[in-house]
């Protein structure tokens, strides 16, 4: 994944503007994650357990700021990140199609014309989607978890101990599933490459197809592409969706480890 950022640090440098606003955007989010956490409790007790009527006015406010920040930082980080993402894959979809355009007859008459269109159209929209949403989930979950371990240290220091020793375990089995879903996520576009060859050669030859009656034939050989296509597609789905149950139930492993050594601790 590093590596897969690297090759495009140089377009990044044209952005630096967007970038500081998109990172504003992050921090917004995640102190107001970290903000709300520490806040909430303290002042619920404040108002139900200490019967403190001033809190009651106060906390409406501290949680409608707390939300804003972060749903407005959200707003802000999301925008602009897109916007690299979407710059970024228009100006590589541009010299994609200039250096194709170069290139000698041979490589077209080796290479099918679907495949070239599924290439410059399908495989840069992947790039943008890594770009603009890889890029941002995984700064903003980082500064977030930042956040949070640094408010669960000041709050208890041993139990932050024992978070920091049962999340490193979490990485294993994610990196496992992104190592999946990367060689799924090339399948797929291969077999993709397929389908857009197999129409764009089917609507190119639709005379020589009617003329020798083989359209059932060229249904059948589309209908195998597009069912490969399913197949890689739904392993995707099954490998991408077992990253949710699976941080449940390492959340829940962790809640139930701090329940226990801090009930130990009453």
């Amino acid at each position: 994944m590093i590596n897969f950022f690297k090759q495009y640090t140089p377009f990044y440098k044209n952005y630096k503007l967007q970038i500081f606003y998109a990172f504003i955007g992050i921090i917004l989010v995640a102190s107001a994650t970290a903000g709300t956490a520490y806040a909430i409790q303290p002042l619920l007790d404040d108002i139900f357990i200490n019967k403190n009527v001033d809190m009651l006015y106060i906390m409406p406010i501290i949680v409608v700021v707390l939300y804003t920040a972060k749903g407005f930082g959200g707003y802000i980080q999301a925008y602009f990140i897109s916007y690299i993402g979407q710059d970024i894959t228009r100006i590589i979809r541009d010299r994609l199609f200039s250096h194709v355009l170069k290139l000698d007859l041979d490589f077209f008459q080796k290479t099918h014309g679907g495949e070239l269109v599924s290439r410059i159209i399908n495989d840069i929209n992947r790039i943008q989607s890594a770009v603009s949403g890889y890029l941002a989930e995984i700064i903003r979950e980082s500064l977030t978890i930042v956040a949070l371990v640094a408010l669960v240290i000041y709050r208890s220091p041993e139990l932050a101990f024992y978070g920091l020793i049962v999340l490193p375990l979490a990485f294993y089995p994610l990196s496992l599933l992104a190592k999946k879903m990367k060689k799924l996520s090339f399948k797929s576009q291969e077999s993709n490459s397929d389908i857009t060859s197999s129409l764009t050669e089917s609507f190119n030859n639709i005379e020589i197809i009617k003329a020798n009656n083989t359209e059932i034939l060229e249904a059948k050989k589309f209908s195998v592409f597009n069912m490969i296509f399913f197949k890689y597609n739904m392993k995707a789905v099954r490998t991408n969706e077992l990253t949710s149950p699976l941080m449940e139930i390492l959340g829940s492993l962790a809640f139930g480890a701090v329940i226990l050594v801090g009930g130990s601790k009453v």
